[in-house]
């Protein structure tokens, strides 16, 4: 229970960090609004699979008295809220120069645009859009080609960039660089992307988890590494946008939970007292 008090203490956080921030400039290519939406989005995981921890019961929807745990939607926001957190401290946090981070940024909503001209629109305002945005990446073409650490790429990384979209290293290295240890930047999430592509293993877990007991066995890992990449978050957050970072020190105890889920994150796992089995860690 007390771990489940912290998980709620690390969500409100998110809260009052956000809340601290409002009415910050957007900037003039709304990246500041970009690196926002992201701590939304990890903020609607992150609840939405506590909400799940408790169950989903289908009565009032349906008028049929079921009701059971759903360890596989769980695992897979799991990895989405791990992947979100990744992103923005790549893109926001790690990098070391304004250039370094215009490159990044840039090369990220090169991606997305890339990806929505593969979709195959009908509707004549779709069409549109599509053809406006191809302006768009043409601009941002000649924008990353200029920039310094474009130019430090191979050829293939060059290409890869600029016609597929490739615009990261492996979420494994990303999850390294950003101060997670071998086990949770790795192996956790193989775990979990396991259940968002449907792998056998996880089926099989599926349908051996035959009662309550075994069927929170399969999510209760990802309550623990959902606290590590909240509190990751939160300071990464912290670090981009000082006025969020104010709200969090000045409250002793936040800041406390907050230091104590990031070491359980970069620490060895031998070197961390906690049972991954257990809902309440």
């Amino acid at each position: 229970m007390e771990k489940e008090q912290e998980y709620i203490k690390l969500l409100k956080i998110l809260i009052d960090i956000a809340e601290a921030n409002k009415g910050i400039n957007a900037g003039a290519d709304e990246r500041n609004l970009d690196a926002e939406g992201l701590l939304t989005k990890f903020f609607y995981h992150a609840a939405s699979i506590l909400y799940l921890s408790k169950s989903t019961t289908l009565k009032d929807i349906l008028n049929i008295p079921i009701s059971f745990f759903d360890p596989a939607s769980i695992n897979i926001l799991a990895r989405s809220a791990i992947e979100t957190f990744l992103v923005f401290n790549y893109v926001f946090i790690e990098p070391k120069s304004e250039k370094e981070e215009d490159f990044r940024y840039l090369s990220w909503t090169l991606a997305g645009l890339l990806e929505r001209q593969k979709y195959s629109i009908q509707s004549p305002k779709g069409k549109e859009q599509l053809k406006a945005e191809r302006v768009i990446i043409q601009s941002l073409h000649t924008t990353i080609i200029n920039n310094d650490f474009f130019k430090k790429l191979t050829q293939k990384q060059q290409n890869n960039l600029l016609k597929k979209g490739i615009w990261r290293p492996s979420w494994k290295d990303i999850g390294l660089s950003a101060g997670l240890n071998e086990l949770h930047a790795a192996q956790f999430y193989s775990f979990l992307s396991d259940y968002a592509h449907s792998g056998s293993l996880s089926i099989r877990q599926l349908h051996q988890a035959d009662n309550a007991i075994s069927q929170k066995t399969l999510f209760a890992p990802s309550l623990g590494i959902l606290m590590i990449a909240m509190a990751n978050m939160i300071k990464s957050y912290c670090v981009r946008f000082p006025k969020a970072n104010i709200a969090l020190i000045g409250d002793e105890e936040s800041a406390a939970i907050v230091d104590k889920w990031i070491y359980v994150g970069s620490a060895s796992i031998q070197d961390v007292d906690i049972d991954w089995g257990r809902v309440n860690l």
